[in-house]
């Protein structure tokens, strides 16, 4: 049967990708953080001199000061969301389908690609397994992409990386994974290089074709 890329995205997964996502947030956060880190300090400035305006003006009960006051509460949830981006994981729940079916898409694609560009090294083939995490923009753009949880082979972890990039374009993400204070959103979940289709699966056949570069 033929070698195959799988993207599982399903609830056996949950924990692994949960312990994984939560170790990225306390050390493998450096870059995003670093990214970020001037806007956050600009907005908490704001913050903080707006709190100091609503302290003064505390006795003045009129439009002025409420105006103050959300702004300030604007400003906190804009920081958060620099922080904190929406994160699924094959326990998240979809109110609609158009976000699960948007998913659902990026998978497929990545598996079309991994299946049709399979990884080789000295002709033979190379296998193994592992979790990754996607970061999206409101665009559907693909902002950053990391194995959480190496398939031992780091070769084929960078290979898995160039596949996800071949993969694009995702098209603009459906709204529910966008709206409210949220401006990205991170997908992780598991994959598997394997010799053979598996049961409960998307299937072998080959529906996106990426552009690849060797």
């Amino acid at each position: 049967m033929r070698p195959t890329l799988l993207i599982i995205f399903t609830l056996s997964i949950t924990m692994q990708i949960a312990q994984f996502a939560q170790a990225q947030t306390a050390v493998g956060m450096e870059k995003q953080i670093a990214d970020n880190e001037f806007k956050i300090k600009k907005l908490e400035a704001e913050q903080q001199r707006l709190l100091q305006e609503a302290k003064k003006s505390v006795k003045l009960r009129d439009p002025e000061q409420q105006k103050i006051a959300d702004r300030a509460e604007q400003i906190i949830r804009e920081i958060e969301a620099q922080s904190h981006p929406l994160k699924i994981t094959p326990s998240t729940k979809f109110s609609s389908p158009v976000a699960q079916e948007y998913i659902n898409t990026i998978s497929k694609k990545i598996e079309d690609c991994g299946t049709e560009h399979f990884p080789v090294k000295n002709k033979k083939k190379l296998y193994g397994k592992g979790i990754f995490m996607l970061r999206f923009d409101r665009a559907g753009i693909l902002n950053d992409n990391q194995v959480l949880l190496s398939s031992k082979n780091k070769e084929l972890d960078r290979y898995l990386l160039k596949i996800v990039k071949a993969s694009g374009p995702f098209g603009p993400a459906p709204q529910e994974l966008h709206e409210g204070i949220y401006k990205d959103f991170e997908v992780y979940s598991a994959f598997n290089f394997t010799r053979e289709n598996q049961p409960g699966t998307q299937g072998t056949e080959i529906k996106y074709h990426c552009p690849w570069k060797n």
